[in-house]
Order: C-alpha cells, then structure tokens, then sequence
C-alpha cells in the first residue's frame, strides 16, 4: 500500500495527514508533537500502521490521540517503533496501539523482532481491518 514518508527536524507539531495515506514513515531529530489531521466523522474506523524512526527525542501527543488503558506512550529514544492507529467512532480522535517493544534493523536492514510486539501489532493492526 501507499506509504507517506518525511522528516521532521523543525517545528513543533507533525501531523499525520489522513487525506494521504493510511500508513507513514517519520524519521524524527528534532523536539515534536505528534498528532493527526483531516479528522471527521467520516474517518470513523480508518486504521494504518506508523514506522517512526526516532533520533535522541522524546516526542509528545496532540489532545487528538489516546492510548490503550489511557496510559500515553513514550517512545524510546534512538530506536525504531512500530506502531497501529484506529480512528474512533465520531472521528475526534485516535487510538495508538503498540505492546511497548521495539523493532531494530541488522546490518542487512532486515526487521528483527524484540519481544511479543510484531505478533500483537500485526494481529490487532488485522482485527482493526487494515
């Protein structure tokens, strides 16, 4: 599928536009809140993976965006995550998903799996239909 790809390296905000792709790739080096854009009632259901690779940030989270169990995320600096999204009933707001692991690449940049998150990612990025 289409994937959206970007740097961010200045700014205080970066939006995941949802009028273009369901999926990103954001490299991140600079201080950030991360959010999303384009929401509306018909978003409603809309899914999509985020591949971040994070630089030494600590990124945090629009008012848009809530969490499993209501506990925000926080994203390990210097490392790759791998997270899913679903766009809640009423198109206000998102729930971000990931199992707290981490993903890192080889020498040959093949995905090597730390602990349980690909599985619970991979399985409820399915149940979430996308």
């Amino acid at each position: 599928g289409d994937v959206t790809v970007a740097t961010h390296s200045s700014g205080a905000t970066y939006d995941f536009d949802l009028d273009a792709s369901n999926n990103f790739k954001l490299t991140i080096s600079a201080a950030v809140e991360l959010g999303f854009s384009n929401l509306d009632a018909s978003r409603e259901g809309q899914t999509g993976v985020i591949y971040i690779d994070n630089g030494a940030i600590t990124p945090t989270w629009g008012a848009e965006v809530v969490f499993e169990g209501g506990t925000t995320l926080s994203l390990t600096q210097s490392a790759k995550s791998l997270l899913a999204y679903y766009v809640l009933p009423g198109g206000a707001d998102v729930l971000v998903v990931a199992d707290g692991g981490h993903i890192s690449t080889g020498a040959a940049n093949k995905i090597k799996q730390k602990g349980e998150f690909l599985t619970h990612s991979l399985h409820r990025a399915w149940v979430l239909g996308s």
